[in-house]
């Protein structure tokens, strides 16, 4: 009967051994994933304040490049192609800036060239 209850001491102590290690294993595991959630968190924290000061940054840039534009109405335009090209719009607000303000062709137009001196006219659809 000793030797029974000595075998099955050993077969429990054994198979405590076994559910210890694989306890410890989980354990670890879990330690692992706490650590790496909190590295995430921190990340995830960062990424926001860096997404914030793109936006902000991107909204100074956007009202920085808008400061500058004019917008100018009835202003003829050149449609029979059915599509009017920046180019034909340039010269258009050039025409217009001779027509309607009385601005010397030289002005608008320097060096006698065709180029006016807009860098950038395109027209606002559906306004």
């Amino acid at each position: 009967m000793e030797t029974i209850i000595k075998k099955l001491w050993v077969a429990l102590d054994e198979r405590m051994k076994k559910v210890d290690d694989r306890v410890k294993w989980v354990e670890d595991k879990v330690d692992w994933a706490d650590i790496n959630a909190a590295q995430m968190a921190s990340q995830i924290d960062e990424l926001k304040k860096e997404r914030e000061a793109t936006r902000d940054d991107d909204s100074y840039l956007q009202s920085q490049s808008m400061r500058n534009n004019l917008m100018f109405t009835s202003v003829p335009e050149d449609n029979a192609s059915g599509n009017e090209t920046p180019e034909m719009t340039e010269r258009n607000l050039g025409q217009h800036f001779e027509d309607a303000f009385h601005i010397a062709r030289e002005l608008v137009f320097p060096s006698g060239s065709n180029v006016c001196i807009v860098p950038l006219a395109h027209r606002l659809r559906g306004t």
